[in-house]
């Protein structure tokens, strides 16, 4: 329902030729309300139960807290964050809006008595304590999201204005990177919506977050404005001679190549889409089993480091060979970080039962094991 709710926001806003300004409200809305209205259909708050409702002063402290952490992420990703975040300015009012709904949602969970993060983070201020590991998992959630919903609310911007801007020139090749950019907003659209709302009223709340600094280190190198200092000076593998400029001359192999391309993109959107109003980098909120996780475990990341192959062709330089060996040598280290993610990753979540039968289960059932010859049921 998100999906399609996001998905027809985009195509009334893209035919209207929105501004992204007006659009990005409009598609976080329509994304957001049917995921929220059904997942709010079911009793969520039984299983966790009610707690002992903090101090106001806590609330009010922990208010306070966020506030001042997304604005300090904004502020860095602002002046350090490179051209991936030049847009910073045109969303503050996006950021404004997601940091006073995420205080609205833990308002009303902390008048309903239920677990929430809000009063928790201006209790650990108070007693200026993070001993215990439910305390640290509060501090390092919001950490999270101080940091992925400003990136997630700009790029999400960009991809709408990208958008706008492919289908400038109506070609056919054209038509694949507006797909391209919508899909990537679709996927960003969904991130933001994740990390906004992790309210125990719908189970999304954070249950741990990864507390290895070669996990942290791992996800954020990723993303501005530690890929700026990093990934875009080191490993630089992007140039203008993308898919597009080697194949606009070859209509149907340049075709071809496209399909490959939206699809590759569209098995990592389908991957963040899966998730629900769960997505989040670095946490456990609840064991997903159903779309392309039921094949490999980590889908998102394979498809994603798939497709920069596909759009940016390092392997193809005017420049000559020794530059084309350089630039893909580039992306297997971007692919490797890509691995290192996945490995710290399941490191985290090995903890749990759920997710060691979900991985015993692939290794039975999965696509590698069906290639193999391997393939035996057993899963719930």
């Amino acid at each position: 329902m998100g999906t399609l709710g996001a998905g027809a926001a985009f195509a009334l806003c893209w035919s209207l030729q929105l501004p992204p300004a007006m659009s990005l409200p409009m598609l976080l809305v329509c994304g957001a309300a049917p995921m929220w209205w059904l997942e709010g259909r079911r009793d969520c708050t039984q299983a966790e139960g009610r707690t002992e409702r903090a101090a106001f002063r806590d609330w009010v402290l922990g208010a306070l807290a966020v506030v001042t952490l997304v604005a300090a992420s904004t502020a860095a990703q602002l002046n350090w964050g490179g051209a991936k975040t030049r847009m910073m300015l045109d969303v503050l009012p996006a950021i404004a809006g997601a940091v006073v709904l995420m205080l609205v949602i833990s308002w009303r969970d902390w008048r309903a008595g239920l677990p929430e993060a809000v009063s928790s983070l201006g209790t650990i201020l108070r007693k200026r304590s993070v001993a215990s590991e439910g305390a640290l998992t509060v501090l390092l959630g919001w950490c999270v999201k101080a940091v992925f919903v400003p990136l997630m609310l700009v790029w999400c911007h960009v991809w709408l204005a990208l958008a706008v801007q492919a289908s400038i020139v109506p070609t056919v090749l054209g038509g694949f990177m507006v797909v391209v950019a919508f899909l990537y907003a679709i996927d960003t659209c969904f991130a933001v919506i994740g990390y906004v709302n992790t309210s125990a009223r719908i189970a999304a709340q954070i249950r741990s977050v990864d507390q290895t600094w070669l996990g942290w280190l791992s996800a954020l190198v990723c993303y501005p404005p530690l890929s700026v200092l990093v990934l875009d000076t080191w490993l630089v593998y992007k140039t203008s001679e993308d898919w597009l400029h080697w194949f606009a001359r070859f209509p149907t192999f340049g075709t071809f190549w496209g399909f490959l391309v939206v699809l590759t993109t569209g098995i990592y959107v389908w991957a963040t889409v899966v998730f629900g109003p769960r997505f989040s980098n670095l946490t456990y909120r609840g064991l997903i089993t159903a779309g392309p996780y039921r094949f490999v475990r980590h889908p998102a990341y394979l498809s994603k480091n798939l497709s920069w192959w596909l759009i940016f062709t390092p392997f193809l330089s005017s420049q000559g060979w020794r530059v084309a060996v350089t630039h893909s040598l580039a992306l297997l280290a971007i692919n490797g970080i890509y691995w290192l993610r996945a490995r710290t990753e399941e490191r985290h979540l090995l903890r749990y039962p759920e997710y060691r039968a979900y991985v015993d289960w692939i290794r039975r059932n999965g696509v590698w094991a069906s290639l193999m010859g391997r393939r035996g049921r057993e899963m719930a």
